[in-house]
């Protein structure tokens, strides 16, 4: 796998960072994959029916759950959506981990990171039926549009692999 570079990818548009993490992960047909992720989060933009995300967690019943640690020990994984459950756990490991790896790039998306993680889990609500092999991106361009991001979310993943790669490395 190829190393991604976060801070050189922002000064790409759009579609160049979405095909640029799609290349470094490997991924072939990468612009054919990115339209289709780009589709799944339009539809479900449209799904919200112009709510915003807190009207519509609110709606969906979920409540915003903060955990200490991490979902599973060295994860990335930085929420879970429960449905049996009725909630969003946000873990806070990850959180701020993330959080300093934006420090770190430096990378500025114009919003909290827990925000663009909750939008993330939003997407995977709103449409469960999405193919697993496009439902991260297509959750990653849901949350870049919702909250009219200025780079693709899933650039945070990126920085945060960067990050702890850095850090295992020191």
């Amino acid at each position: 796998m190829k190393k991604i570079d976060p801070a050189g990818l922002l000064a790409l548009p759009l579609v160049d960072q979405l095909s640029g993490c799609l290349e470094a992960l490997g991924k072939a047909g990468a612009m054919r994959h990115c339209a289709s992720c780009l589709e799944d989060a339009r539809r479900a933009i449209e799904a919200l029916g112009g709510r915003t995300m807190e009207e519509h967690l609110e709606a969906a019943g979920l409540s915003v759950v903060d955990a200490e640690g991490a979902a599973c020990p060295g994860s990335l994984l930085r929420a879970v959506l429960d449905l049996d459950g009725k909630r969003i756990t946000v873990y806070g490991e990850p959180m701020r981990e993330l959080e300093e790896a934006m420090e770190r790039f430096p990378l500025s998306f114009g919003e909290p990171p827990r925000r663009i993680v909750l939008a993330h889990e939003l997407f995977h609500l709103l449409a469960p039926g999405c193919p697993p092999e496009r439902a991260e991106m297509s959750a990653h361009l849901f949350a870049t549009l919702l909250l009219k991001l200025p780079h693709y979310a899933g650039l945070l993943d990126a920085a945060h692999l960067a990050h702890r790669r850095g850090r295992a490395e020191a």
